[in-house]
Protein backbone atom coordinates (compact mmCIF):
# COMPACT_ATOMS: atom_id res chain seq x y z
CA UNK A 1 0.00 0.00 0.00
CA UNK A 2 2.41 2.33 0.92
CA UNK A 3 5.51 1.22 -1.48
CA UNK A 4 5.58 4.16 -4.07
CA UNK A 5 6.30 6.11 -0.67
CA UNK A 6 8.82 4.15 0.67
CA UNK A 7 10.21 3.95 -2.47
CA UNK A 8 10.48 7.92 -3.10
CA UNK A 9 11.96 7.80 0.45
CA UNK A 10 14.61 5.72 -0.54
CA UNK A 11 15.29 8.00 -3.54
CA UNK A 12 15.40 11.08 -1.83
CA UNK A 13 17.86 9.82 1.08
CA UNK A 14 20.54 8.32 -1.63
CA UNK A 15 20.15 11.97 -4.06
CA UNK A 16 20.17 13.89 -0.64
CA UNK A 17 22.95 12.04 0.85
CA UNK A 18 24.97 11.88 -2.73
CA UNK A 19 24.42 15.58 -3.10
CA UNK A 20 25.77 16.12 0.21
CA UNK A 21 28.83 13.94 -0.49
CA UNK A 22 29.31 15.74 -3.51
CA UNK A 23 29.55 19.18 -2.03
CA UNK A 24 30.82 18.63 1.14
CA UNK A 25 34.32 17.09 -1.28
CA UNK A 26 33.86 20.35 -3.00
CA UNK A 27 33.67 22.28 -0.01
CA UNK A 28 37.45 20.61 1.52
CA UNK A 29 38.81 20.60 -2.19
CA UNK A 30 38.55 24.77 -2.00
CA UNK A 31 39.56 24.72 1.40
CA UNK A 32 42.38 23.00 0.56
CA UNK A 33 43.72 25.42 -2.25
CA UNK A 34 43.45 28.50 -0.29
CA UNK A 35 45.86 27.04 2.43
CA UNK A 36 47.74 24.10 3.66
CA UNK A 37 46.70 22.41 6.96
CA UNK A 38 48.89 20.46 9.17
CA UNK A 39 48.36 16.87 8.55
CA UNK A 40 45.77 15.56 10.78
CA UNK A 41 46.96 11.48 10.10
CA UNK A 42 44.05 9.14 9.81
CA UNK A 43 41.55 11.22 11.88
CA UNK A 44 38.15 11.25 10.90
CA UNK A 45 35.86 14.93 11.53
CA UNK A 46 32.42 14.33 13.29
CA UNK A 47 31.01 15.27 10.20
CA UNK A 48 32.42 12.75 8.02
CA UNK A 49 31.03 10.62 10.38
CA UNK A 50 27.83 11.69 10.53
CA UNK A 51 28.05 11.24 6.80
CA UNK A 52 29.11 7.55 6.90
CA UNK A 53 26.55 7.07 9.49
CA UNK A 54 23.52 8.26 7.11
CA UNK A 55 25.32 5.79 4.32
CA UNK A 56 24.74 3.03 6.81
CA UNK A 57 21.10 3.64 7.64
CA UNK A 58 20.22 4.39 4.24
CA UNK A 59 22.11 0.93 2.98
CA UNK A 60 20.00 -0.82 5.93
CA UNK A 61 16.56 0.51 5.03
CA UNK A 62 17.37 -0.21 1.11
CA UNK A 63 18.48 -3.85 2.19
CA UNK A 64 15.52 -4.43 4.58
CA UNK A 65 13.19 -2.70 1.14
CA UNK A 66 14.82 -4.51 -0.85
CA UNK A 67 13.96 -8.34 1.35
CA UNK A 68 10.57 -7.18 2.01
CA UNK A 69 10.29 -7.24 -1.84
CA UNK A 70 11.91 -10.23 -2.41
CA UNK A 71 9.76 -11.77 -0.33
CA UNK A 72 6.29 -9.97 -1.43
CA UNK A 73 7.74 -11.86 -5.29
CA UNK A 74 7.96 -15.31 -3.61
CA UNK A 75 5.15 -15.49 -1.96
CA UNK A 76 2.96 -14.12 -4.99
CA UNK A 77 2.30 -17.25 -6.57
CA UNK A 78 0.74 -18.64 -3.10
CA UNK A 79 -1.15 -15.66 -2.83
CA UNK A 80 -2.58 -15.46 -6.77
CA UNK A 81 -3.67 -19.30 -6.28
CA UNK A 82 -5.34 -18.44 -2.25
CA UNK A 83 -7.23 -15.42 -4.01
CA UNK A 84 -8.30 -17.09 -7.00
CA UNK A 85 -9.98 -20.55 -4.90
CA UNK A 86 -11.62 -17.17 -3.11
CA UNK A 87 -13.25 -15.76 -6.05
CA UNK A 88 -14.13 -19.32 -7.10
CA UNK A 89 -15.84 -20.66 -3.80
CA UNK A 90 -17.33 -16.59 -3.62
CA UNK A 91 -18.83 -17.24 -7.59
CA UNK A 92 -19.52 -20.99 -6.70
CA UNK A 93 -21.98 -19.50 -3.60
CA UNK A 94 -23.38 -16.66 -5.78
CA UNK A 95 -24.67 -18.92 -8.62
CA UNK A 96 -25.83 -21.90 -5.93
CA UNK A 97 -27.76 -18.53 -4.77
CA UNK A 98 -29.29 -17.35 -8.11
CA UNK A 99 -30.05 -21.03 -9.29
Amino acid sequence: EHDAKLLDCMRKSNIALRWRMLHHRSAVLRKSASYQEPSTGNKISTEERSLVDLFLLASRFESSLQDSYQQLLKERVDLWKEFKQNVKTKMQQLSSHFS
